[in-house]
């Protein structure tokens, strides 16, 4: 393979990993969205982490990623088995990044 064919091999690569984040993102903010919404703002409420996948469409391996990265920003806290929580972070997301008025 020439340097030029390396480049370009590695740039498609890099693309389609930054594609792959952007799509978690979105999905993690419509899951945030929804959770926020089954648990009415609250700090606590345990929200039925399966049932918002169902109601979104997401798989498993979906969920994961989504869960994964929403915990990784300290959105969420895990707590029952099935069960998550929002913390402080995701309600103040919710509320002033993802419905600010433009």
């Amino acid at each position: 393979m020439s340097e030029d064919e390396l480049r370009k091999k590695i740039e498609d690569i890099k693309r389609g990993k930054e594609e792959r984040v952007k799509g978690v993102e979105r999905k993690a903010d419509e899951f945030l969205k929804r959770s926020y919404i089954a648990a009415d703002g609250e700090l606590g409420e345990h929200i039925d982490k399966n049932k918002i996948a169902q109601e979104l469409g997401y798989d498993h391996h979906t969920l994961n990623d989504v869960l994964d990265y929403l915990e990784s920003r300290g959105f969420i806290e895990n707590v029952a088995f099935s069960s998550i929580a929002l913390t402080d972070d995701a309600v103040r997301y919710v509320e002033k990044e993802l419905y600010t008025d433009s």
